[in-house]
Formats: structure tokens, C-alpha cells, sequence
């Protein structure tokens, strides 16, 4: 077993999806060297062929490899990614959509990049992206404001920015080399709820698409699991920067939205 990663994704009545997801990381990866597969089901209904497939699976391969999880209660994006995380044995996690599609040499080419110069590597930008846990110490937990999907990702990268981070980020979207999007037929469950109110209200904006143009932020960080940040604080010799990011609510200062070229 692979003790290194943790792959994790969380679904939603999509199990067309998460089966073809589930039957390419099969696929891709070796058996003496698969990592573990954590799925989290985000309050499904009691008919969910989720459910049943999911139990198939469990004892197929059994726990450790395969963890099933269900969530009582409909979850944002932003919150179902700081589970994954948390609920996630290794240090690095690769937060994967249900309706991705692993290619060949991905988890060889990952474990080559995972080193101590980088602390996120994106393999399909936020549909797939691995992330060492030291990261929520240094730039905090996923924003759980947002109640839906939409825009968490973005609010991530403006975060990087603004705390200079950017260089721990390796992007290797490009040309979908490792994974692809499987959009196809797509049925997407996510709602935008409060998403975009928040995003405008937190970072000073009325474009939402505009990039090139600065954000201020007005809103701070929430420590959502003090528990775990302790945690890895011990762990890893490194105090979270919570407090110092908060320095900047309402400073004036720009922060812009940086995405990241290829490699």
C-alpha cells in the first residue's frame, strides 16, 4: 500500500460517475503500490446506488484501502474538501471530482513531484489537486461560508496571493496529461446558494469574472477545525497564520487572482 496518499473524493448521487472514476484509478495504479481511496458520499438518498457499489468495493478490497464515508447532512464543496483532509490518514491528499478520469503514469509522475519544494500540486486544477497538509497551517482551511459549489477555488487562489504562496504550487493541468474532465452528460448537484454574495461581500468585488482587477479583502479566516489545526501544528513544527492573515482585513491592500501556467 501506498502510505504516502490518500485519495479522496466526495460525490453525490453520480454513481455513473464515481464508478468510471473509481474503474480508472483501478486501473492506473499497481496494487503494491495503489494508494488508499477515501470516498465520501454527501447525504444521499436511501435508494443511492452509491451505497450498495460502495459496500461491494469495501469488501473486495477491504479497509484500510477502500473507506467509505456518508455524510448525514448536505455539505458545501468548501467543507466536503476540509474532510478529506482531515478524515485522510496521510499527510498528502489528492482531493479528486467524482467525474474525473485517471490516465496512465499519473501516480508515478505525482509521487516524482511530491518533494519538499512543493506543498499543492494540481493535476486538473481543483477537479484534482494534491495538497500537503502543512498547507491549512500556512494559508487555512477551505472557506466553509461557501454553502454551495463555485468559487471556493477561487477565493483558494486569491489566499495563496495574498500570503505569497503561489511558488508552493505546482500546476500540471496542461493538456489533462494525468487526468481528464468526464463532463460529459453531466448532471452537477451543486447549487450556488450564498456563493457568489460571498465571494463579492469577502473580497470587496462586483465582478466575478474580471480578474485582472483587484480584490480587497474584508472578511477573515475562521479556524473551522481548531482540533486538527493543533494538531498538525505539533506535528509539523509549524504555527497556523490565521491571525497574521487577518491582519490584512479592511488594510486597503490588492490582492490579485493568479493562475498558473504549465510547467
Amino acid at each position: 500500500m501506498n502510505e504516502l496518499i490518500t485519495v479522496a473524493v466526495p460525490t453525490r448521487h453520480r454513481h455513473a460517475k464515481l464508478a468510471r472514476f473509481v474503474e480508472s484509478f483501478l486501473d492506473t495504479t499497481p496494487e503494491a503500490k495503489r494508494p488508499r481511496l477515501l470516498v465520501i458520499s454527501d447525504a444521499p438518498d436511501y435508494n443511492d446506488p452509491t451505497i450498495p457499489y460502495m459496500d461491494e468495493l469495501r469488501n473486495k478490497f477491504h479497509y484500510p484501502l477502500v473507506e467509505y464515508n456518508i455524510n448525514p447532512e448536505k455539505s458545501g464543496l468548501a467543507q466536503l474538501w476540509n474532510q478529506c483532509i482531515i478524515r485522510s490518514p496521510t499527510d498528502w491528499v489528492l482531493v479528486c471530482n467524482d467525474d474525473g478520469v485517471f490516465q496512465a503514469g499519473w501516480l508515478e509522475w505525482l509521487e516524482k513531484q511530491i518533494n519538499d519544494k512543493y506543498l499543492q500540486v494540481n493535476l486538473m486544477h481543483y477537479g484534482g489537486f494534491c495538497i500537503h497538509k502543512k498547507m491549512l497551517l500556512l494559508n487555512g482551511w477551505f472557506d466553509e461560508h461557501f454553502f454551495g459549489g463555485g468559487f471556493e477555488d477561487n477565493d483558494w487562489q486569491l489566499r495563496l496571493s495574498e500570503s505569497e504562496l503561489n511558488e508552493l504550487v505546482y500546476d500540471w493541468t496542461c493538456n489533462w496529461t494525468y487526468m481528464h474532465h468526464n463532463k460529459v452528460n453531466d448532471n452537477n448537484n451543486w447549487t450556488d446558494q450564498n456563493n457568489r454574495d460571498w465571494m463579492r461581500m469577502k473580497w470587496g468585488r462586483q465582478d466575478l469574472h474580471a480578474w485582472s482587477r483587484p480584490s480587497y479583502r474584508r472578511m477573515p479566516e475562521i479556524d473551522w477545525h481548531p482540533l486538527h489545526t493543533k494538531k498538525y501544528e505539533v506535528k509539523y513544527n509549524i504555527s497556523s497564520r490565521i491571525a497574521e492573515i487577518n491582519t490584512l482585513v479592511n488594510s486597503g491592500r490588492p490582492i490579485y487572482h493568479r493562475g498558473f501556467e504549465p510547467r
